[in-house]
């Protein structure tokens, strides 16, 4: 009995001085596991632009959302879509037809961008939209960039994007 409860003090202070640890690394796998997936969407919105050859971009939606907002918080939630082309007889002409919608962030976790919409041509340069992305992790003060130039190509900064 007396070797139980030493083998179970010993795993008591273990677990106390992994958990702060622990902590840190769940936030840091949050943040890349998000920063990975806007990277996704605005390469995927991309490539829809250059595929159907029209206009396609993300865009901020409420939460819950399936349509685009202005002056939203990207956190709430995104969307990817295309705008349905002429020659397209499946949808209505002009219309933004969704490709994906991305929920809400988890965590309390901030995505903040001086636009509402990044908006890719037919060839996939960045029509509007151009500037940087920053996600931040109110409780650890982490923070990941993501600086979008006009040549629609996302990439990756640890400091903010040049002017």
């Amino acid at each position: 009995m007396i070797e139980l409860i030493i083998t179970m003090t010993i795993v008591g202070i273990m677990v106390a001085l992994a958990a702060p640890g622990m902590q840190s690394f769940v936030s840091n796998n949050r943040l890349t596991t998000q920063v990975n997936e806007l990277l996704t969407d605005i390469s995927h919105a991309r490539s829809e632009a250059i595929i159907r050859s029209t206009t396609a971009g993300v865009c901020v939606t409420d939460v819950g959302g399936d349509t685009c907002v202005s002056s939203g918080n990207w956190a709430n939630g995104r969307l990817v879509y295309y705008v349905c082309p002429s020659t397209d007889t499946t949808c209505t002409t002009g219309s933004n037809v969704a490709v994906k919608i991305h929920e809400a962030m988890t965590n309390d976790n901030t995505l903040d961008s001086p636009s509402d919409a990044i908006i890719f041509n037919k060839t996939g340069l960045l029509s509007s939209g151009a500037g940087q992305f920053t996600l931040t992790d109110p409780k650890t003060g982490g923070k990941r960039i993501v600086c979008l130039g006009t040549t629609g190509r996302p990439a990756l900064s640890k400091e903010d994007c040049p002017s």
